[in-house]
């Protein structure tokens, strides 16, 4: 899980903003936003996406774990992830990690 201090509050979300970059894929949408010198991490997941909390924070925490290893290699900025309705983690995953890769690493260094 990453920790407190790379996490986005309720600060971020007060102003409408136009994301640098937006991708959307069938299971996962991202929006990023080159703002400031840190890497942020967001996951949004709405109930229409799943139903109960556990379900979601379930979800989160493992999207979470997943963009552990990119975490040394992303380039700074604040990435907000929001999983579609009705795919299976492993797709949201394989999908993320094409984004990622593709997009947003900086190769000067190996992902772990």
């Amino acid at each position: 899980m990453f920790s407190r201090e790379s996490r986005v509050g309720a600060w971020f979300f007060t102003k409408s903003r136009k994301p640098d970059f937006f991708y959307r894929l069938p299971s996962v949408a991202l929006r990023v936003y080159k703002n400031g010198p840190k890497l942020r991490i967001v996951v949004i997941i709405s109930k229409k996406v799943l139903k109960t909390a556990v379900a979601r924070n379930s979800l989160k925490r493992k999207i979470f774990g997943f963009l552990e290893k990119y975490k040394k290699n992303l380039r700074p900025a604040i990435y907000i992830v929001y999983p579609q309705k009705g795919f299976l983690e492993e797709e949201i995953k394989k999908e993320l990690q094409i984004i990622i890769e593709e997009k947003f690493l900086d190769n000067s260094q190996d992902v772990v």
